[in-house]
């Protein structure tokens, strides 16, 4: 699967372009993002634009963890009773930490249309890290495992090694494909993308 370039509105490009990086764990909601909480989609969304509304909540949800408001991202995203919904709840307990209910609600979501061009990334990333040891899984990844990587968060969180620094930038590639293919699921009429 290829997915097409998500060219956003600039009523939710701003906040993507000022969003802070997500640490693995939760972190502190950053200020800046606490009206993105009681925000109303039409806001982020050019109108007439949205034609899944569930898939725009999942927006909203992914936003929102990117400003570490996690509560109110989970309300969100176990809102969204779909692959996407629950692929963002993972990464919401994943953060949390809470490995085992991440790693449930990851298999809930089941292969996703991301992983391949998330275990892609993931290969690349670790190429340049130069083969982190704790990473290893990732030469081997056939397909994209996000058990395995939750091990991995598990493993380096808080430890300020390249490991928790190549799972930082490889976090950020999975939130980079979701939003995008959030996006697109939520503004374009096909079923599938």
């Amino acid at each position: 699967m290829e997915l097409p370039k998500a060219t956003y509105p600039p009523s939710l490009r701003k906040w993507i372009d000022h969003a802070p990086e997500m640490p693995l764990g939760p972190g502190e909601p950053v200020e800046a993002g606490a009206s993105l909480r009681e925000m109303p989609l039409e806001a982020i969304f050019e109108e007439g634009t949205v034609h899944d509304a569930a898939m725009a909540r999942c927006c909203l949800a992914g936003l929102l963890l990117r400003y570490n408001w996690l509560k109110a991202s989970h309300a969100l995203s176990q809102s969204v009773l779909n692959a996407t919904g629950s692929y963002w709840h993972g990464i919401m307990h994943r953060r949390e930490p809470d490995y085992g209910n991440a790693k449930y609600w990851f298999q809930k979501a089941g292969s996703h249309p991301i992983f391949p061009l998330l275990a892609n990334a993931a290969h690349e990333l670790n190429d340049a890290f130069r083969h982190v040891p704790e990473a290893g899984f990732l030469s081997e990844l056939t397909s994209w495992s996000p058990g395995a990587f939750v091990d991995l968060c598990e493993n380096v969180i808080d430890s300020g090694s390249e490991a928790e620094q190549l799972a930082v930038r490889i976090q950020r590639e999975e939130w980079d494909l979701l939003m995008a293919y959030s996006y697109l699921a939520a503004t374009t009429a096909q079923t599938s993308l």
